[in-house]
């Protein structure tokens, strides 16, 4: 029922897809390694996501979240004395990007948060990305 519709989106996007990737394409369908790699991703994430909870809790100290039960990304609102822009111009010092909240939030309720993302990285990654910020906003909040 969805092949007709697929074919018309194909057709508005890319009306000359090659005839190898089309082909590829259905080997990949037809012997559910689809199926195979969705179950792979939502273990992968789900480990990520556990990760970064964890290191979230460790290491954000003064900050708080709520758990979402779902994603790729946490919002981690500041502690009050630390503002977002500031501490992602540090973090990208240290190679760890981070999302300013004022991104998303125009005004000053912008600052009191960061988005973090940990679709990209692996678990060890994630647990030495948020430990470093944890050490910048600490650094933030003693410096005042």
């Amino acid at each position: 029922s969805i092949r007709d519709k697929v074919m018309n989106i194909k057709h508005i996007t890319d009306i000359s897809t090659s005839g190898l990737m089309q082909r590829v394409l259905d080997i990949y369908l037809r012997n559910d390694i689809w199926d195979k790699h969705i179950q792979y991703m939502k273990k992968e994430y789900g480990i990520r996501y556990l990760e970064a909870v964890r290191a979230a809790r460790k290491y954000l100290r003064g900050a708080s979240f709520n758990q979402p039960y779902g994603g790729l990304i946490l919002w981690i609102r500041m502690p009050d004395n630390v503002k977002a822009t500031e501490l992602y111009e540090r973090c990208k010092e240290k190679k760890v990007l981070i999302t300013p909240g004022t991104v998303f939030i125009k005004d000053a309720e912008g600052e009191k948060y960061i988005r973090l993302s940990f679709a990209a990285a692996e678990p060890a990654k994630i647990t030495e990305g948020i430990s470093i910020i944890g050490q910048v906003m600490e650094e933030i909040r003693t410096s005042i």
